[in-house]
């Protein structure tokens, strides 16, 4: 037969805190709360970072697959003018695939132009998702 000592750790700790008073078991119900909502909020920002890294990539690729259309199409405007290239085009013609950009409800552009102080080419690449939307988007829209 089992002694009144061999309790369970789990019974203990609930008898113990049975027995402090209203105001300590407020206290210590607030710092549990306030924990748990500590622990959502770090983990929900390290998933929201993981999807900017993501929209960041996509991004990327897009002025990759630009910068590709550029060289094949030998289309290099000056320093006057900007090239606006569309993701739609780029899908269409095979210069980007569906699994570079997979969120299908992006809409997405890249502006090219010359920057002649550099003597080099610029590539700004812009998405519009359902989720996400990169900063400018709609300055350059057309």
């Amino acid at each position: 037969m089992k002694k009144k000592s061999d309790k369970n750790v789990f019974v203990k700790a609930k008898d113990k805190f049975m027995s402090l008073s209203k105001k300590v078991k407020i206290v210590i119900g607030l710092w549990l709360v306030l924990l748990i909502v500590l622990l959502v909020l770090v983990l929900g920002s390290n998933s929201n970072k993981k999807k900017l890294d993501e929209y960041a990539k996509m991004e990327q690729n897009l002025t990759n697959a630009t910068l590709n259309y550029m060289k094949n199409s030998e289309l290099y405007p000056n320093s006057s003018n900007k090239l606006k290239v569309d993701l739609t085009m780029l899908r269409e013609q095979k210069i980007i695939s569906d699994d570079v950009v997979p969120d299908k409800t992006c809409r997405g552009y890249s502006l090219v132009y010359y920057m002649e102080e550099e003597e080099k080419y610029s590539v700004e690449s812009f998405l519009n998702c359902k989720n996400y939307t990169t900063k400018d988007y709609f300055v350059n829209l057309d």
